[in-house]
């Protein structure tokens, strides 16, 4: 019997009793913990705010107000008092890189230094402190690209720091490297290196020399070489995120982009009872950095259940379909204007990519789509579309993520196709990238339109945001206040990216909850405040609804809870409860 079915007989049982001078509450119906005097957002529509809420064995037992509440608390009842705080579902985030981002955050972070002479300081600060010989690699992550003029690095630079060892420096985006020349060595790369298939090593335009950036699959040739990363490493990478994550109130997400033994090592973490997350894995048969694959997609996914768990799932795949527009390997309808930009081809053939839509959705899987250009989001939408004609609709649960360039025509797509729209709207404002590396480019009038989020929404397709931690900050506040505003969040002034692409406050709230779940097929389970669901909850140390919208961004969790138990807490005072 459902806890929702309990509590239904128990109050008709409480009506039948009114009369009474009291009314015996069943053992098992007591709360493990209630929340009261609070402001409760709880993404249903039926009842989108309340007063208090009870937790029964890690579900949601009664959401109401104090005087509901009363009934369920029981001698060894945790009270919480938010006095006025806000309650809401936890954030899921539908785009984030848990391993990736713990092992980027566990590596020398050149954390988006805008200055030449400040990351030779960062690098040269990385290599003493690391206990290997002179001969050791370095690798390095979190370069701004708009640091150098064009995002191109001179060549010399890293050999003039480091003319013996290799050092490897990761674009924030994640999709290029930045080598110096022994690094190149170690790899075999020389001026005769062909480009591999969807990469580009970046040559001088005059001497054709290998200026040390890599793009694309072309970075495989540099990690190949380098170091091997353990599993032990692996987990501890995750482990690292996770706990990050729970500060920031996320409890659910997307991890797209990994391999098979990447990905069992999350359903390890979580049979041994150390995850606390609920995960959807989008795999791929050789990781999240290989921009496209092969028939080999079929055989991973036939395996999918080796990486499965009680909390953690594998029914997805990601797809790349483009790179990204900084280094040009993201194919555009119309040129870039910098004619000296090397571009690459879209990474699939497109009726091998409908193909490959056609086997994937037959087969029960969620398609997880990595589009940034327009060129791309067509041809995904195209191969989309004849999936639907091929297979019909089905419960899979299809998605495409960045979308930073849609053509206008193909907006109203993504509602008839039933294709979530993912976007990371931390990146729709006039940030660097937007000021400095993009309008020479493609121009402002395209940087203009950039993430249109509410035309999108107003198509009545479902949105759902995702970070891409650690390509940028996990935070959900920045990326609320932003899909708000448009504007800096830090700053909060500056030039605004498309006023028109704004969105209301509940809206983004229902991306970042119940449309996350709905896209890990946990509607259900998990995304809104509602008895018999998960008690899957973020306490936040204000009520977004009643502050200034600028204030958003300085938003703190004080507690995240994960089925009821506490994974986060940051000085939350529990006091008396006292029925108002």
């Amino acid at each position: 019997m459902s806890l929702a079915t309990r509590l239904f007989i128990f109050f008709g049982a409480v009506l039948l009793a009114a009369c009474r001078a009291y009314v015996v509450v069943p053992a098992e119906m007591i709360a493990d913990h209630v929340f009261v005097n609070g402001g409760v957002y709880t993404v249903d529509p039926k009842q989108p705010w309340a007063e208090a809420v009870a937790l029964v064995d890690g579900r949601i037992a009664m959401v109401g107000n104090n005087r509901d509440i009363r009934t369920l608390i029981g001698p060894k009842t945790q009270i919480t008092d938010l006095s006025g705080r806000m309650l809401l579902p936890s954030f899921g985030d539908s785009h984030l890189h848990l391993l990736y981002g713990g092992e980027v955050v566990s590596s020398c972070l050149l954390s988006w230094a805008e200055q030449p002479d400040e990351i030779a300081r960062l690098l040269r600060a990385c290599a003493e402190h690391d206990e290997g010989n002179s001969e050791s690699w370095i690798f390095a992550t979190r370069w701004a690209r708009w640091s150098f003029a064009d995002g191109n690095p001179p060549a010399e630079f890293l050999n003039q720091l480091f003319p013996n060892r290799p050092v490897v420096v990761e674009a924030s985006d994640g999709h290029s490297f930045w080598v110096n020349q022994a690094a190149l060595e170690r790899a075999g790369i020389d001026d005769g290196t062909p480009n591999p298939e969807d990469g580009l090593i970046a040559r001088d335009p005059v001497t054709g020399r290998a200026t040390g950036l890599m793009h694309e699959s072309a970075i495989q040739l540099i990690t190949a070489r380098m170091p091997t990363v353990t599993d032990r490493d692996r987990l501890k990478f995750i482990r690292k995120a996770v706990a990050m994550a729970h500060e920031f109130g996320i409890t659910a997400a997307i991890e797209p982009g990994l391999n098979l033994r990447q990905a069992k090592l999350f359903a390890a973490l979580d049979d041994a009872g150390e995850l606390n997350m609920r995960l959807l894995l989008a795999l791929t048969p050789l990781g999240w950095k290989i921009a496209a694959f092969d028939e080999r997609i079929y055989a991973t996914t036939a395996r999918r259940a080796e990486a499965e768990s009680e909390r953690v799932a594998a029914h997805s795949v990601k797809v790349f379909v483009d790179g990204v527009i900084e280094n040009g390997t993201a194919p555009l309808l119309e040129p870039y204007n910098d004619e000296s930009v090397q571009s690459l081809d879209l990474f699939f053939p497109a009726d091998k990519l409908q193909a490959y839509f056609i086997g994937l959705d037959r087969r029960g899987i969620s398609i997880h789509v990595h589009a940034i250009g327009d060129r791309g989001i067509k041809q995904a939408l195209d191969a989309f579309a004849g999936m639907r004609r091929a297979n019909g609709m089905s419960d899979n649960r299809h998605l495409m993520t960045h979308l930073q360039l849609i053509d206008e025509i193909d907006i109203p797509r993504f509602q008839r196709l039933n294709i979530i729209a993912s976007f990371a709207t931390l990146w729709a404002y006039p940030e660097e990238y937007n000021l400095e590396i993009y309008p020479p480019l493609i121009g402002k009038e395209r940087v203009e339109r950039f993430y249109p989020v509410a035309s999108v929404a107003d198509t009545g397709a479902r949105i759902a945001i995702g970070s891409d931690w650690s390509v940028e900050d996990m935070n959900p506040f920045l990326a609320i206040e932003v899909a708000l505003t448009r504007q800096d969040p830090i700053t909060d002034s500056g030039p605004v990216l498309n006023s028109n692409e704004r969105i209301d406050l509940a809206s983004v709230l229902e991306a970042y909850t119940k449309n996350v779940a709905y896209a890990m097929k946990l509607e259900d389970q998990i995304g809104s405040i509602e008895p018999d669901k998960f008690a899957d909850l973020v306490v936040l140390d204000r009520n977004l609804f009643t502050i200034p919208v600028e204030q958003i961004s300085h938003t703190q969790v004080l507690m995240t809870l994960f089925s009821g138990r506490q994974v986060f807490v940051r000085g939350l005072a529990k006091r008396e409860f006292q029925a108002r």
